[in-house]
């Protein structure tokens, strides 16, 4: 394996446990070396994996396994808020099967960003015109909104009133 994809497994695994830099190397190494370790300009010791492997809960294996032996997951919610940064709602809508387990890590991020993603979707709709296509987007944002830590009384109330909006719009045709 090449030194820029074992800097950005390393960078993707301490993104997944929601780490700096600074938090991840604690003593052991500068944040500079591992900030050129993960920009893949700097190759890491023996040592210095054994310990980001301990740090960031990893195996060893799977941190130096090829893509062909052993892939690492990618991180679906940081996916997830890169794509509601772009404005690609509809990937967050693929996500989906975050939503199914309530154990999962990240249910409670997920359901804020599937939320963000609908109502988005909803505008998007309404300003087109496709009052029918808004409507579930709506609900479907009023329902998220309301599940997980992160409920959010504001977006489900948007929710609701453009799903009130969009229904008076359909039968005024």
């Amino acid at each position: 394996m090449d030194g820029n994809e074992l800097g950005k497994k390393i960078r993707e695994a301490r993104l997944a446990k929601k780490l700096t830099q600074s938090e991840t190397v604690g003593n052991f190494i500068t944040r500079n070396m591992l900030s050129q370790i993960e920009s893949g300009n700097a190759t890491p010791s023996l040592k210095t994996l054994e310990y980001l492997c301990e740090r960031l809960e990893l195996p060893f294996d799977q941190l130096v396994a090829k893509d062909s032996e052993c892939k690492p997951p990618a991180n679906p919610l940081i996916e997830a808020k890169n794509n509601i940064k772009n404005h690609q709602y509809k990937k967050v809508l693929k996500l989906s099967k975050l939503l199914t387990d309530t154990t999962n890590d990240y249910y409670d991020e997920y359901c804020a960003l599937y939320t963000l993603a609908n109502i988005s979707l909803a505008k998007e709709n309404a300003k087109k015109g496709n009052h029918s296509d808004a409507i579930p987007y709506a609900k479907t944002a009023s329902e998220y909104s309301e599940k997980g830590i992160y409920k959010n009384s504001t977006l489900h109330l948007e929710a609701m009133l453009l799903l009130q909006e969009e229904a008076k719009a359909i039968l005024e045709k």
